[in-house]
């Protein structure tokens, strides 16, 4: 019996099992301990972004500007003149434009939205639909509708217009034309 119990200390195989299962142990102990302690902090900070995301608004214009429903945020129209004459000698362009383009349906939105576009980028009158594209832009935006890929905000255009012929802005421009 002495023989076998030396034999069974000095037999050293199947120790790298149980050395293997303590060291897995203790990781998983140890993980677990971390999750716990930093579980609570991380739901909270996934809460606090969750709810700054769905309180943000897209941003449009300069760095400052923010847009939304731009009848309520009458900033953005104020630092933008109309570019089109007609438009520069009626306060309420805007609110007109605004009611009559919201009453379309989103695909007669998306057509007119195109059209516009088209005309503000190239076609005749570019003063008149660069200023229509904006308000149109107004109304995808508060409908929770995306601005085509690739095409440019009227904003960006109205500037460019503008920094090429300042004249445009408070009734100079050249593209008048009788309603």
């Amino acid at each position: 019996m002495k023989y076998k119990t030396l034999k069974f200390v000095i037999d050293d195989s199947g120790a790298v099992t149980v050395d293997w299962v303590v060291l897995t142990g203790a990781i998983v102990g140890l993980s677990s301990a971390t999750m716990f302690s930093v579980g609570g902090g991380a739901n909270t900070l996934a809460d606090n972004i969750a709810t700054e995301l769905a309180s943000t608004s897209l941003t449009f214009g300069t760095d400052n500007e923010s847009s939304g429903d731009w009848l309520e945020r009458p900033e953005v129209f104020d630092q933008y003149q109309a570019l089109y004459a007609p438009h520069q000698d009626d306060e309420f362009w805007v609110e007109k434009l605004y009611t009559s383009i919201s009453e379309l349906s989103d695909e007669a939105l998306q057509q007119a939205y195109n059209d516009y576009y088209a005309n503000a980028t190239g076609g005749e009158d570019v003063l008149q639909y660069v200023d229509t594209l904006m308000v149109t832009e107004s109304v995808f935006i508060d409908r929770g509708i995306t601005i085509p890929e690739g095409n440019e905000y009227a904003f960006y255009l109205a500037e460019a217009l503008i920094e090429a012929d300042p004249s445009i802005v408070g009734g100079s421009s050249g593209e008048e034309e009788e309603m």
